[in-house]
């Protein structure tokens, strides 16, 4: 057995024993609650649904309580593996990842925007979208390089202002995407939207202030998760009141962006209805991914939750950087999904 082969069946091993004590830990948790148990293993639309406004409900609580841990924390808990996400379902499973007329102008678009940091070549893909789309209507080509064009005079006239308002907005994308992502039974899926919706209009109206006025800031470093610091990124010359309800959205859409990418979406892409163990779901990731894929992204989110202990503004800004192009694939993605009217769920597909 070569090196890198027993290197790879030792991770998978030591992948395995976390993996394994999650799924004892959820089949007792599942016993616990006896028929309502039962329903939850058959029921996927009810599980989600459940699920989604769990996890929507702790991010307002911590949104309205802790942004600041939020804003600083969950990136760097929840970013990598969230990216990884993203191109799991947007990129391999729908197969765009073999479309080289697609691909390879949306990498150079989006090199150039990481190293240029102009939001005009992240937008310019929903452009080449339009002309190389296939099967595409003529009304939905001109929808996508109108809509394209639009956004890089935005970014030409307001560059900052631009970028600004489309990393708020890009949060609410995983959102809408739950919505679409496949055909639904029940109602369920309206529960965790609902909360959602709610969540963001008691925050635009003021709720949770208080919570920023009591503090600003955390001990561990002012440079970091200082209030004004964080108006300065997230609402900059929005005032005091306003500036702070926007960064008060901005940390409870992200945590809500995290938990559809990362529990909501893999639930709801699966062709099956009852939930997959751990292992089993572990082993579909390194199907998609491959090892060398898998391991990259934990390895990478151990590194930066290591550098957080160190250094905790480096390395959210280090992740920032990292992660910079993300939001603008998941905009050329879905906008090709939808101008050549292919479902978002991956149809048939093993995860």
């Amino acid at each position: 057995m070569s090196t890198s082969a027993s290197l790879g069946h030792l991770a998978d091993r030591a992948a395995q024993l976390p993996v394994g004590a999650l799924d004892v830990v959820r089949q007792r948790w599942l016993k616990s609650l006896g028929p309502l148990g039962r329903v939850l293993v058959r029921d996927r639309e009810l599980r989600v649904g459940l699920a989604g406004a769990v996890a929507i409900a702790f991010a307002l609580a911590m949104a309205l309580t802790y942004p600041l841990v939020l804003l600083a924390v969950s990136p760097l808990v929840l970013g990598v593996p969230h990216v990884g996400s993203d191109l799991r379902y947007l990129l391999f499973r729908p197969g765009l990842h073999r479309r080289w007329l697609f691909l390879v102008p949306l990498a150079i678009c989006l090199g150039v925007l990481a190293y240029t940091i102009d939001v005009r070549f992240g937008f310019l893909p929903v452009v080449i979208i339009g002309v190389i789309a296939r099967h595409a209507s003529f009304s939905r080509r001109m929808v996508a390089i109108g809509g394209g064009l639009l956004l890089i005079v935005l970014g030409s006239i307001w560059p900052h202002a631009t970028a600004l308002a489309f990393a708020h907005a890009h949060n609410f994308v995983a959102l809408l995407l739950f919505f679409w992502w496949r055909k639904r039974i029940s109602q369920w899926h309206w529960l965790p939207i609902g909360i959602f919706v709610l969540g963001c209009v008691a925050i635009i109206a003021g709720v949770g202030e208080w919570t920023l006025a009591r503090t600003n800031g955390l001990d561990v470093s002012a440079d970091t998760t200082d209030l004004y610091w964080q108006l300065a990124v997230y609402a900059p010359g929005a005032g005091l009141v306003w500036g702070t309800r926007l960064v008060l959205l901005f940390a409870f859409a992200q945590a809500m962006h995290y938990g559809v990418w990362l529990r909501l979406l893999p639930e709801e892409d699966r062709e099956r209805a009852t939930p997959r163990t751990f292992s089993a779901s572990f082993a579909a990731l390194r199907q998609d991914w491959g090892r060398v894929g898998t391991y990259l992204i934990g390895g990478v989110t151990l590194v930066l939750a290591v550098w957080a202990v160190i250094d905790l503004y480096d390395a959210r800004m280090g992740y920032l950087r990292l992660v910079l192009f993300h939001a603008y694939f998941e905009l050329a993605a879905v906008a090709l999904l939808w101008t050549e009217r292919r479902p978002f769920r991956s149809v048939g597909a093993s995860a």
